[in-house]
């Protein structure tokens, strides 16, 4: 062979050895793709089974957090339905509890009825023998009053034995039951049926006052009069003390030792008479143009009157006889009291309203009310005050309850 075609030989072997290698490269870089392509399957392969577990597992547990989901709201309905029963059992239980205490209550306010009915059964007994007591106790006054007036009666018609014994029987059903011993018909009785009947006569008019002292009975008259009776030798005497037909006296009051006499009149005269039953040394005192309404000694030397105008005065038994107002009432005074050991002063007015002045006061520091006129006042030392009116009733004031009772009084 030639050396061209050798030359071009070697040349086309040299090409073919490079083709080759390029090919034998690119067949390598095929391979590594290749390989590489295998290796990115594997790992997508890998990749999706991966997810796919991933994703079966999200599923399980969306299907898990379903199913707790779902227990969750059974166990919540449960206990809301629990919550419901439980709110409804305490309500029950309240319910019960309430109607519990209202029985309870009400078994307390039967109970408190039963023993208030109790009580008051028992007062109805007490008062039911109390007033069959009282009716009996009446039954036997009203017999002893009874028999007294027919003592009196048989005494009249001469049979004096007779009326010894009933005016006896009288007293005795008297005392026996809680009379007074000197009820009027039961005291004439006794004293007709003994023989000491007695009886004042000297005044010509009506007697409007009476007062004690020493042994000295003075008595005054709407006449003008003033008498004074003595006791001596087992009778009775009487002193004019004093009269003046002008003078229409209505209260009278002598001092505990009997020195001094003090009259008031209708014209508002205080007539002041000293030794009524020796020199009679008298002193008038036109200190007001009312009636007088009351006049009494606060002690020897002082004198308290009170008249229709509502003036309570005091005069002074000394040298000059010092007068002066002790109170100015705003309504006229009825009638004036007072108790010398406690030193209180009481009045009533025309209003039916009743006053008490305490021991060194000068004005009402309590006042009470009594349904009519009043009349006449008595007052003791613990303080219970007697008030008379002008319809024949008679009112007890007790200090301690402040209550007014009404007595069975003058007919």
């Amino acid at each position: 062979m030639s050396l061209g075609v050798c030359i071009v030989l070697l040349v086309h072997y040299r090409q073919m050895q490079s083709q080759l290698k390029l090919a034998l490269d690119e067949n390598a870089t095929m391979d590594i793709q290749i390989q590489e392509s295998i290796e990115k399957q594997r790992d997508a392969i890998i990749q999706r089974r991966i997810s796919e577990q991933l994703e079966n597992i999200a599923l399980e547990q969306k299907n898990l957090t379903e199913e707790q989901t779902r227990f969750a709201i059974q166990q919540r309905a449960f206990a809301e339905d629990r919550q419901r029963e439980a709110v409804f059992q305490k309500l029950k239980a309240d319910s019960a509890t309430s109607r519990a205490v209202s029985a309870l209550t009400e078994a307390e306010n039967q109970r408190q009825i039963a023993i208030e009915q109790k009580d008051i059964a028992e007062t109805e007994r007490l008062k039911s023998e109390a007033s069959e007591r009282r009716a009996n106790q009446l039954r036997q006054l009203a017999l002893s009053q009874s028999l007294s007036i027919q003592a009196v009666n048989q005494q009249e018609a001469g049979n004096a034995e007779l009326a010894v014994m009933l005016a006896a029987m009288g007293w005795n059903y008297a005392t026996e039951n809680g009379g007074d011993p000197y009820q009027p018909d039961l005291f004439t009785a006794l004293k007709k049926a003994s023989g000491e009947d007695v009886l004042l006569r000297g005044h010509t008019d009506h007697i409007r006052d009476l007062a004690t002292a020493n042994d000295l009975l003075v008595s005054v008259s709407q006449n003008g009069e003033i008498k004074g009776w003595t006791f001596k030798a087992g009778n009775f005497e009487v002193v004019d003390i004093y009269t003046d037909r002008t003078k229409d006296f209505r209260k009278v009051a002598l001092s505990s030792d009997g020195k001094y006499l003090v009259a008031g009149d209708m014209t508002g005269v205080v007539l002041i008479i000293e030794g009524p039953l020796n020199t009679k040394a008298t002193t008038p005192f036109n200190l007001s143009n009312k009636p007088i309404s009351g006049v009494l000694f606060l002690d020897d030397e002082t004198v308290l009157f009170a008249d229709n105008s509502g003036l309570i005065g005091k005069i002074g038994l000394t040298e000059g006889f010092p007068y002066e107002i002790f109170y100015q009432h705003d309504s006229p005074i009825a009638s004036l009291a007072y108790d010398q050991s406690s030193g209180t002063i009481v009045f009533g007015d025309s209003k039916r309203e009743i006053h008490v002045i305490p021991s060194n006061q000068k004005r009402p520091d309590n006042s009470f009310e009594v349904p009519s006129d009043v009349s006449a006042i008595a007052i003791e030392s613990r303080g219970y005050i007697a008030v008379g009116d002008k319809e024949g009733r008679i009112y007890l004031y007790n200090p301690e309850t402040s209550e007014v009772n009404e007595l069975v009084g003058h007919i």
